[in-house]
């Protein structure tokens, strides 16, 4: 599955009358790609918070906008788990509300800030998430309290199948995917070779568009090894084909990349990327 977000719109208008500030905060909160994940993968919240007024900037240490969840359907992943912009931390979180606030960057003026935060699905159903807009203290003057709060539905599906005889390999796809299909797929290539090796029954892995490399570290000496027969690899999937058949290595490249180190650095390059040497298997509409 591509990955799912979440769109929490945060406006805030804010300006000075002498040396008070007047804010009006209006929050819309969007399911992106119709909320759809599978029980067990990981999701985003994405938060865009911006200041519509020229100037001034917006103070440090006064929104507090807060994502909250129903805790039997959705879990909001540990604070040490979130990837948030310099300057904003988490002021609370339990797992079914995370309270973030910024102390030391101000939010200029005409600017926008995205913070994603990310969510686990933990069972089916059709969950609300919502979003909040609280302050540190009184609200401003200017503010409407009715556009503080705005909510949406995920759709969270029963967990993954179990695989039979194909993998799905896509580099955009949401972490938790056990690669029995498009939907489930897996993130790494060389994750999915390591179970086909080991699973005989498994006899082919498509991979979508992307780029995929040996190991996720900067071990040079990593490599794709396939260890077994009558295994194939097919790229130039866009992620939803039923058929081999539809695969477009033209519109959807599958790159297996060695540039494993500093970016276009040779020097720290993977020696070799694949190996199917002696085996009766193949390796077809990869870029390498």
């Amino acid at each position: 599955m591509k990955t799912n977000k979440i769109l929490l719109l945060i406006f805030a208008v804010m300006c000075a009358a002498n040396t008070a500030w007047a804010q009006n905060v209006s929050i819309a909160v969007t399911a992106q790609n119709a909320g759809l994940l599978n029980v067990g993968q990981t999701g985003f919240v994405e938060m865009q918070i911006c200041n519509t007024v020229q100037s001034p900037d917006a103070p440090q240490n006064k929104l507090r906008p807060q994502v909250s969840v129903p805790a039997a359907q959705l879990m909001i992943l540990p604070a040490a788990q979130q990837t948030l912009p310099a300057g904003w931390t988490v002021f609370s979180s339990n797992g079914t509300a995370i309270r973030l606030t910024n102390t030391t960057d101000p939010v200029e003026g005409n600017t926008c800030v995205t913070i994603l935060i990310a969510v686990q699905a933990i069972s089916a159903g059709s969950p609300i998430v919502t979003g909040n807009l609280f302050f540190n203290g009184s609200q401003t003057a200017g503010n409407n309290p009715s556009d503080d709060v705005s909510t949406t539905a995920f759709i969270i599906s029963p967990a993954c199948p179990s695989v039979t005889n194909q993998l799905y390999v896509d580099a955009s796809a949401l972490a938790g995917g056990n690669g029995s299909s498009w939907t489930c797929a897996i993130q790494e290539l060389s994750t999915a070779i390591t179970m086909a090796n080991a699973t005989p029954a498994i006899t082919s892995i498509w991979v979508a568009d992307g780029t995929y490399k040996p190991t996720t570290t900067t071990n040079r000496s990593a490599i794709l090894t396939l260890t077994r027969a009558n295994l194939r690899i097919l790229g130039g999937f866009a992620g939803s084909e039923a058929n081999a058949s539809d695969a477009n290595p033209s519109l959807n490249p599958t790159i297996i990349s060695g540039d494993i180190g500093v970016a276009n650095d040779v020097s720290d390059n993977s020696k070799n990327l694949l190996d199917i040497h002696g085996l009766a298997a193949s390796a077809n509409s990869l870029v390498i």
